[in-house]
């Protein structure tokens, strides 16, 4: 079990990290500088992870990151326990949070956050 995770928020991420560490999660701090590599390769993966191969877009020059957590290799009950506890001890909500697929493992990181955007303002509009 692995957690990227891309936080400015230094008292978030203290939060977050202390919780991984209870759990025996892995933390893995996402840079700024990461955002065009793909996923499996930030999680220690080979190429042959993802299951086609994709075309990410390259990150905008002035790119501000949105907050993302991507849980990868969570059991379902370890995956409702670790989100049930973030929410019952307080921690900040992060806006974008993901599971790994097949399908989003080739992703990099903008990829994934411009995604998950683009599903959250999907929702609002119904």
């Amino acid at each position: 079990m692995k957690i990227l995770i891309y936080t400015a928020n230094e008292g978030k991420y203290k939060q977050i990290a202390s919780l991984a560490a209870a759990m025996n999660i892995e933390l893995q701090r996402i840079r700024e500088s990461e955002f065009n590599t793909p996923l499996y390769t930030l999680l220690g993966l080979p190429a042959a992870a993802a299951s086609a191969p994709v075309q990410n877009a390259a990150v905008p020059l002035l790119y501000n990151p949105p907050e993302v957590m991507l849980l990868h290799a969570f059991p379902q009950g370890v995956l409702n326990h670790f989100l049930n506890t973030y929410r019952a001890i307080g921690i900040e909500s992060l806006p974008f949070k993901a599971v790994t697929t097949p399908h989003n493992i080739g992703w990099t990181p903008y990829t994934l956050a411009e995604h998950l955007r683009e599903e959250h303002e999907a929702m609002k509009r119904q």
